[in-house]
């Protein structure tokens, strides 16, 4: 079983004040420039605290800033 953290997509928006579709597009860039893949479960992706760290990184190398 891998360790995942509860944290969707929707809710990394929240914290970083942007559109879910900024998300989906690093996570996208993430996949198609790396070769990463990203676990899903139904129409949500789990993230290990590695590829949340991740996207984490990509987000604030964009510009943008955790607000919580």
């Amino acid at each position: 079983m891998v360790n995942t953290v509860e944290t969707t997509a929707m809710k990394l928006a929240r914290q970083f004040r942007v559109r879910v579709n900024v998300v989906y597009d690093v996570i996208y860039t993430l996949q198609t420039k790396k070769g990463l893949t990203f676990r899903k479960t139904g129409n949500r992706y789990n993230f290990t605290p590695d590829e949340l760290d991740m996207v984490t990184t990509a987000l604030k190398d964009r510009g943008h800033q955790r607000m919580m």
